[in-house]
């Protein structure tokens, strides 16, 4: 009887940051009228030289799905000063991590 093939080894495909990922942002508009591009590169054009305050905040665990195969936290993400609010899943915690940990080796990131 012959031998199955080896099976290759996985790798994950790779894909944009959750952040970057194709959505609509929820949370605040905060009452501008300027459209979200605009607010966005403003906010980061500050956060890149360091003028405003910088704040992440992670809140709200939820357990989503309703049997043990599709069980998964989820996790509110609040940003200041864009006051922006998204849902994100453990895993993408973890794909931040990895990221970090390439973009800077020998560090320690928890």
């Amino acid at each position: 009887m012959a031998s199955a093939p080896p099976v290759p080894a996985y790798k994950a495909p790779s894909l944009p940051p959750p952040s970057l990922a194709p959505m609509s942002l929820g949370g605040s508009t905060g009452g501008s009228s300027k459209p979200w591009e605009e607010r966005w590169q403003q906010a980061s054009d500050m956060i890149m030289k360091n003028e405003i305050k910088k704040e992440i905040t992670v809140l709200n665990p939820t357990v989503m799905g309703s049997s043990i195969v599709t069980k998964y936290v989820s996790y509110e993400v609040a940003t200041s000063p864009l006051e922006y609010s998204v849902q994100r899943r453990y895993t993408d915690f973890i794909w931040l991590r990895d990221r970090i940990v390439l973009k800077y080796p020998g560090m320690c990131v928890v």
